[in-house]
């Protein structure tokens, strides 16, 4: 139980019993973004990974909902927190003069389930100032109105069955986990949102539509690959969305899926997620590489080479390498030019610094480096390709294509020329 955040929920349950006691302006923040402001001032942030408790405001909630269809008969949040999501699908619900009639209604179309009982709660009570603020009226003094939210209720989502006509809405747990062994897809340590979206899809029925808030990672991340062709084989995908910044507290870019469900999804290469690719590029000058030294794995046998990481660029328009180590791996010819691996979008300026690297012996790169090493092997063509990744061009396209924290060898290799 979240006792800290027990203050909040009463909170808004006071608000929510209505009675006139209350203008209807006050509620106005507890529906945008409040919940979330609330609960981060009173639990920390490793416990809020644990839970996966970001919640998803109502700008990004609205743009979720848009994605399914206003005819949807209800609508499903199988990890609705606070309730965003279903505040957001509330929009398209009629609204009765009696509360207690709004509420019946809407119990029946829309459907919540979350682990944490305070969270439950809450989404009950902001649903209730949802309809106070659109007009309804209560008239039962005696019973608390969000009681009759009975299908928001503290359970496992997965273990929801949504059949045809209902449009799933989700915003999931994005910590890490340790992938269940029927998930082939991937090993070890793998975003929890991944296997969650894995066994949502498992679990509805074809013609289920779904609309999802996933991490960045999901859509472009190398790693991820295998997951985007499992999720094409059964989902119709309609919608791949970057969505930018979760919100302005949460260091993670997100973006939003949606699709129907169908046994007859089209298997579409998963690199269809990132939008298609024409013109001349970055691979038509250029082999791109992964550095292959794994600092802190690799023994330091085999003979001396020059050496290379990220300290070493410190802003550097050219780099004559002067450290050694030993390495038996492979090692790269100069001239040639290294960006940084871990990368992200940034506000001014370019997205990559590159650096030339200059010599007449082979050096070792470390891996948190990405090597652009020209075809024709020379200065000047490693001086052309610095104006490319460094162009404005460059840095757009990849915000478009790439905003999780890792550049990969794909998306550098489709930059426009």
């Amino acid at each position: 139980m979240l006792r800290t955040f027990e203050p909040y929920v009463a909170e808004l349950e006071r608000l929510s019993r209505g009675h006139g006691r209350h203008r209807v302006a006050q509620f106005a923040p507890h529906l945008d973004g409040e919940a979330g402001r609330r609960l981060r001032g009173v639990v920390s942030i490793e416990e809020l990974r644990r839970l996966g408790a970001f919640f998803t405001g109502e700008a990004l909630a609205a743009r979720v909902v848009q994605h399914v269809s206003e005819q949807a008969e209800s609508y499903v949040d199988p990890a609705c927190g606070c309730g965003d999501l279903l505040l957001a699908a509330s929009a398209r619900l009629p609204v009765r003069e009696s509360l207690e009639d709004t509420l019946q209604q809407w119990n029946e179309q829309l459907i919540g389930r979350d682990l944490v009982p305070e969270f439950v709660r809450a989404a009950r009570a902001r649903l209730v100032l949802a309809a106070l603020t659109r007009g309804a009226r209560t008239t039962v003094q005696d019973t608390h109105p969000a009681e009759l939210l009975t299908n928001i209720a503290v359970g496992d989502g997965l273990a929801l069955r949504p059949k045809i006509g209902a449009a799933v809405l989700v915003n999931p747990p994005y910590g890490q986990v340790v992938a269940p062994a029927d998930r082939t897809w991937t090993t070890g340590l793998t975003t929890e949102a991944a296997v969650f979206l894995d066994g949502l899809l498992d679990a509805c029925a074809p013609g289920v539509q779904i609309a999802a808030v996933l991490p960045e990672v999901l859509r472009a991340g190398s790693r991820y690959g295998r997951f985007r062709s499992t999720v094409d084989r059964r989902l119709r995908v309609a919608v791949v969305e970057p969505a930018g910044m979760f919100d302005a507290l949460t260091d993670v870019d997100v973006f939003v899926l949606a699709g129907t469900i169908g046994a007859d999804a089209a298997v579409t290469r998963s690199t269809d997620w990132t939008g298609p690719v024409s013109g001349d590029r970055l691979q038509d000058v250029c082999d791109v590489r992964v550095g292959a030294v794994v600092a802190n794995r690799d023994p330091h046998r085999g003979p001396w080479r020059l050496y290379i990481d990220a300290r070493d660029l410190a802003g550097r328009a050219a780099l004559w390498p002067a450290r050694h180590r030993r390495f038996r791996g492979s090692v790269l010819d100069p001239p040639f030019v290294v960006v940084g691996r871990t990368n992200r979008p940034v506000r001014n300026g370019p997205r990559m610094n590159a650096t030339v690297v200059l010599g007449d012996r082979p050096v070792a790169v470390e891996n948190h480096l990405i090597a652009l090493v020209p075809h024709d092997r020379t200065r000047t063509a490693c001086d052309a390709i610095v104006a490319i990744v460094e162009a404005e061009r460059a840095s757009r396209f990849l915000d478009e294509r790439l905003r999780c924290r890792h550049l990969t060898v794909r998306a550098l290799r489709d930059v426009p020329r």
